[in-house]
């Protein structure tokens, strides 16, 4: 697997928090993952989450946050919903820069 830049960004090297999307590449199903690329004064930090998801967009975005809908896929699962109602399950986590690091605020899924 590979990762290729999505062309979604608010890179500022002057922001105090900013991102990029990078998309799994070569998949042949809806079952794509991304990444949302963190970056601090123009330096990476790291990625959004500790575990691969799929956020279907950025919300929205400022100089010390980024906010990101997320699929559920952990409240579909216990839903007892067909796949196809997946659409329905998402949540809304915001990455803000707070002093010296990353805070996310909201529930991140698909954690276990």
């Amino acid at each position: 697997m590979t990762w290729v830049y999505h062309g979604e960004s608010n890179y500022d090297p002057c922001a105090a928090l900013s991102y990029a999307t990078v998309v799994q590449s070569e998949v042949g199903d809806a079952q794509f993952q991304n990444q949302l690329m963190l970056f601090h004064d123009g330096e990476y930090l790291g990625v959004g989450t500790d575990t691969v998801q799929q956020h279907t967009e950025v919300v929205d975005s400022g100089d010390d946050f980024v906010t990101v809908r997320y699929k559920d896929y952990e409240a579909l699962r216990d839903s007892g919903e067909p796949f196809a109602a997946a659409p329905k399950y998402t949540t809304v986590v915001t990455c803000r820069w707070v002093g010296d690091h990353v805070e996310p605020e909201g529930r991140i899924p698909n954690l276990d």
